[in-house]
């Protein structure tokens, strides 16, 4: 037999507004990636206290919360994130311009700054993939036989300094050429 009265507790939908909390927890989290969402949101209510509620009240609905929007948040704060970066950098470009001259940029010199900027930010994440390879070229170990081979040459170069080196060379040939005895 089915029941088709009220459900108990409160009305889905009518619970408190933690918007705000769950977007600084997201800015957290995406600032510092190894970072908990429970040590975030334990930061986050640390920092800004609500009234008539205890901090493990708020902890657990911040969490069922956070498991049902979790990923709209992070996309959300990433967005943010990106378009904050973007009028910085942006910001950062007409200055930079700006303090050339009058201030003013032509749209097709901005675009072109802009598409250039573009071009780094895609570059930027392969540096790390750049230096695995370094890494892989030149193994930790090969770091120590560099320094060994340095060592050895400065080692050299006292006992046998390079400006004498060159007059032994001057020497050398000026007897192949026959103007020493």
């Amino acid at each position: 037999m089915t029941y088709n009265g009220r459900k108990r507790g409160r009305p889905t939908g009518s619970g408190k507004d933690d918007t705000a909390l769950l977007n600084a927890v997201a800015g957290k989290l995406l600032a510092h990636p190894e970072m908990k969402p429970s040590t975030a949101m334990k930061q986050v209510i640390a920092a800004s206290p609500q009234p008539n509620t205890t901090p493990e009240t708020l902890l657990r609905r911040l969490q069922v919360k956070w498991k049902a929007q979790s990923a709209v948040l992070m996309d959300t704060a990433r967005a943010g994130a990106e378009a904050e970066a973007r009028r910085i950098r942006e910001r950062s470009i007409h200055q930079e311009a700006g303090s050339y001259g009058s201030g003013y940029i032509p749209r097709s010199f901005a675009r072109e700054l802009e598409g250039i900027q573009r071009m780094v930010d895609r570059i930027t994440p392969n540096i790390g993939y750049l230096e695995k390879v370094q890494n892989a070229l030149n193994p930790p170990g090969m770091s120590a036989v560099y320094k060994m081979m340095e060592e050895h040459r400065r080692i050299q170069d006292l006992i046998d300094p390079p400006h004498m080196q060159a007059i032994r060379k001057t020497i050398e040939r000026m007897q192949r050429f026959g103007l020493l005895d």
